[in-house]
């Protein structure tokens, strides 16, 4: 009986996911190549800023920023490639990115993803193809 309760505790205290825990949702970002470099894109609305960034491709590399205070944060403009920071795309490779987005501490944020891999063409000009 002992054994029962204690398995009860240990269940109730993991912080097992439930019904009404909150699941993030995943909108869609829009991978490109402009002038032979990966550009990102997303729908974004008015006053979002950039508020974490992750980029990881399937060798390994990754990178993840969070930009906590308000003054680090990029604002994310609708139609404009955002910043990469630094993060090197190569051919060869398959990328999974993803951008949060906030506009405000009161207001839930919005995560953006891009799952793409790079290829490069005869005449050195990037390609990219997204991935499902």
């Amino acid at each position: 009986m002992n054994r029962y309760i204690l398995l009860g505790v240990v269940f109730l205290l993991t912080g097992c996911p439930g019904p009404m825990d909150p699941v993030p949702l995943e909108h869609r970002a829009k991978a490109t190549v402009s002038d032979n470099r990966v550009c990102i894109t997303v729908p974004a609305r008015e006053g979002e800023r950039i508020f974490s960034v992750q980029f990881g491709n399937d060798t390994g590399q990754e990178v993840y920023k969070t930009f906590s205070r308000t003054d680090e944060q990029i604002p994310a403009v609708r139609g404009e490639c955002l910043s990469v920071f630094g993060f090197e795309f190569r051919p060869g490779n398959t990328y999974a990115v993803f951008y949060r987005l906030e506009k405000s501490r009161s207001e839930p944020g919005r995560v953006f993803a891009a799952r793409f891999s790079l290829e490069q063409g005869r005449n050195g000009r990037l390609r990219l193809i997204e991935k499902p």
